[in-house]
């Protein structure tokens, strides 16, 4: 009887190496499973039903695009990065209403179209509110991770995938829910009229010709219900008018006239935890407290999206007892007919481009006159 009870444990004993690596291959499909079935919006996205492709369909992808906008700048291009290695000279503008994806460019020359694209867009025409009502948001984003075809399911995301940061600063002051809104392809035998659940979606061999004008957290996306073109001229004059209110309120900041500077600033303006009293008293503070400042701006960036106005710059601060150098954002929009400051974000960049954006394409010169500068201090 011992003799049976020996061979029973010896030969459970012998099993074990067997259910240990049975549990490890297991776990390591499960984790090869994850990495590999990424999914966008809601937890799936473009082909959640079949469809095919209808005659109307083929005519729609093939209508001509080879006029979209050329003699005119659509909304939201104010200033893009023109040769600058830093900031993106690209921004990629949607047009839900003609679903087309077009790709815009800043040189020497002007804003010229580089590309117009047929694009899907959600099932739910409106912009987006909350989690799974199946449509695309409308605002001003930036390109973030990009997937390739090895981690993406190519029937539903094609074999390149460009995420989006929705929901951006607009977005969460409203409230709105909802994540991973991608910009991706799908294979040829899905209609680009089936609507996704609120990506913008093109054919898979327009995804692979986006990567030249990919630069994660610099590349735009600018997607709006209906897309508007103005005048050259109109473009002109609103980019003039937006640069002189970012170079006022600089002046008025280094000069240390409160006053003035605290009027660049939205009612409802928050930064840092403070509201816009808060603000002001902690800027107050800090103009009797330094006693020299220097500030630098590059020439900025800035994108538009109905009464919102992102602009971003490289900054360099400096004074007699702090200094920093990096990228600011500012968040505006209008109140009572003109733009004001409704938020900031600063982040620190001491990289080499960021330096050389700064030397070859200041707005404005260091300031080192104590009488004509003042005595206050960005806080970032």
């Amino acid at each position: 009887m011992r003799n049976l009870f020996v061979i029973l444990i010896t030969f459970l004993l012998s099993l074990s190496p067997m259910a240990n690596e049975a549990t490890n291959l297991e776990s390591n499909a499960q984790k090869q499973q994850s990495e590999t079935n990424l999914v966008s919006d809601d937890q799936d996205d473009a082909n959640e039903e079949t469809s095919s492709i209808s005659p109307e369909d083929q005519k729609f992808e093939q209508r001509d695009l080879s006029q979209y906008g050329l003699n005119s700048i659509p909304e939201g291009l104010i200033q893009l990065g023109k040769e600058s290695n830093y900031f993106s000279p690209y921004v990629f503008i949607v047009d839900k209403a003609d679903r087309v994806l077009s790709i815009w460019e800043e040189t020497p020359m002007g804003v010229k179209r580089v590309a117009a694209y047929t694009a899907d867009i959600g099932k739910n025409q409106s912009d987006k509110k909350i989690l799974g009502d199946k449509a695309t948001p409308e605002g001003i984003y930036f390109m973030l991770e990009k997937y390739e075809a090895e981690v993406l399911d190519f029937s539903r995301y094609g074999s390149r995938a460009f995420t989006l940061d929705y929901p951006n600063f607009y977005d969460k002051l409203e409230r709105k829910t909802g994540s991973g809104i991608w910009l991706h392809a799908v294979p040829d035998t899905v209609s680009l009229r089936r609507g996704s659940r609120g990506c913008v979606v093109v054919r898979d061999e327009i995804i692979k010709n986006l990567h030249p004008y990919y630069k994660p957290g610099f590349t735009p996306v600018i997607i709006q219900e209906n897309v508007k073109m103005r005048s050259r001229k109109e473009a002109k004059n609103l980019r003039k008018e937006l640069n002189q209110l970012v170079e006022n309120w600089r002046q008025s900041w280094v000069q240390g006239d409160i006053d003035t500077y605290i009027k660049y600033y939205h009612s409802q303006f928050k930064s840092l935890g403070m509201n816009k009293e808060k603000w002001e008293k902690y800027k107050r503070d800090l103009s009797e407290r330094y006693q020299t400042i220097g500030v630098q701006l590059s020439r900025p960036v800035i994108y538009e999206h109905k009464n919102e106005v992102i602009v971003r710059f490289v900054q360099k601060y400096s004074s007699n007892e702090y200094s920093d150098f990096g990228q600011k954002t500012l968040y505006l929009k209008k109140e009572n007919g003109a733009y004001k400051i409704l938020g900031e974000h600063w982040k620190k960049d001491g990289s080499r481009l960021a330096l050389d954006e700064l030397r070859g394409r200041s707005m404005v010169s260091m300031c080192q006159n104590l009488i004509q500068c003042g005595k206050d201090v960005i806080p970032n």
